[in-house]
């Protein structure tokens, strides 16, 4: 079993974070844009028992980012059922409070992402070309994924 549990990183620990998972634009004040948004969404440690399986944010306006653990997210049969029931209730209880929809923009070298995304209820809603670089890499597409309370 899985859970979702509310917390509050510093600001450092964001960007050690960011920079673990390859997640830096390739323009800094992108990257230090994106670290200040995170610091200022809500924070969910995914664990099972004692062992960190992923961090979910979830900013006011919608924005969600699911940086998952590798070795935790191989195949979706292997982790869905999990993953569903520490987040969904987050997403249920944040819909109820008023959200309307949640989004996700995930580049294309975050497959195990879009997939938990998918698996949690969220569609695609487009693919804008080239929208993001990673720092030293090359402009690679992006997926947004959309969740309204009807995709639960």
């Amino acid at each position: 079993m899985w859970t979702a549990t509310k917390t509050k990183l510093p600001a450092g620990d964001i960007y050690d974070l960011v920079k673990r998972h390859k997640l830096e634009w390739d323009d800094p004040q992108a990257t230090v844009a994106m670290c200040k948004g995170m610091s200022t969404a809500d924070h969910y440690m995914l664990t099972a028992g004692d062992v960190l399986v992923g961090h979910l944010f979830i900013a006011e306006g919608g924005a969600v980012d699911l940086i998952p653990v590798t070795k935790y997210f191989g195949r979706p049969d292997a982790y869905a059922d999990k993953l569903i029931g520490a987040v969904r209730p987050v997403l249920e209880e944040l819909f109820l409070a008023g959200a309307r929809r949640f989004y996700s923009c995930v580049p294309i070298s975050r497959p195990r992402t879009k997939k938990a995304l998918k698996e949690l209820g969220f569609v695609s809603e487009g693919r804008p070309r080239e929208a993001f670089t990673p720092f030293g890499g090359a402009p690679e597409d992006v997926w947004i994924l959309g969740l309204i309370p009807r995709d639960l």
